[in-house]
């Protein structure tokens, strides 16, 4: 039930960490993944096989896989604050504290800041 909340609670998408956190084996997980349950749409972030892929979901895969401390940036984070700026299509702007290293992917952006001000709450 858990990976269940995490799931809803992140428009479909989930990470290993919480799959793990959620009481899966690493074997369980390889099990899904390998069987077609699970879909791995970055490293460490997967779908379930029900979950349609929306711009919505892989807005938020592309955050997960950004990990901690990351925020949405630039037309993303206009587009999550209801302005329709831009296609659905473009790439997925995160931004990523200045000392993080995360290996570029397919369909996102990734800018780097000194100057990380995450919102209150």
């Amino acid at each position: 039930l858990a990976l269940v909340r995490h799931a809803q609670e992140q428009a479909g998408a989930f990470t290993r960490a919480q799959a793990l956190g959620s009481g899966y084996s690493r074997k369980q997980i390889r099990h899904r993944l390998d069987r077609g349950g699970w879909i791995a749409v970055h490293p460490r972030v997967y779908l379930s096989v029900l979950t349609r892929e929306t711009p919505e979901v892989r807005t938020v895969a592309a955050l997960l896989y950004c990990g901690e401390g990351a925020m949405f940036s630039h037309v993303t984070a206009a587009r999550m604050h209801g302005m329709d700026l831009h296609p659905a299509a473009d790439p997925v702007w995160i931004t990523i504290p200045h000392g993080r290293r995360i290996a570029g992917r397919p369909g996102i952006r990734i800018v780097r800041s000194r100057n990380m001000r995450h919102p209150p709450g």
